[in-house]
């Protein structure tokens, strides 16, 4: 099981916006969840491994984070949540707006 160990919030800049959440994750968490797989191997390996990180993710950011923000709150995973050219994946929280938040796990 992932825990939180810190977290950051600051506005975004455009108050309408709706918040971003991007986790950071170190190799050994990564692990713990499901052991990455060799750099050369098939998409569809990658695509499993990601699904699984992603999930172990979220059970985190429901049960720590979003009752934070009460009630309505949710997260949506997104590759391009941070940037359009999808180098920045994290979470869009669907009910709160004008924020980006990182938060680590081990």
């Amino acid at each position: 099981m992932l825990e939180l160990v810190k977290t950051k919030m600051k506005p975004c800049g455009k108050p309408d916006r709706k918040s971003r959440l991007h986790v950071s994750l170190s190799t050994e968490s990564e692990n713990r969840i499901c052991p990455k797989p060799e750099w050369n191997a098939d998409d569809k390996v990658w695509d499993v491994w990601k699904k699984k990180q992603i999930a172990a993710q979220k059970e985190v950011i429901e049960s720590c984070i979003l009752p934070l923000f009460g009630e309505g709150v949710k997260a949506n995973f997104s590759q391009k949540a941070g940037c359009l050219c999808g180098c920045s994946p994290g979470f869009i929280l669907t009910g709160h707006t004008g924020q980006d938040i990182w938060i680590d796990l081990k």
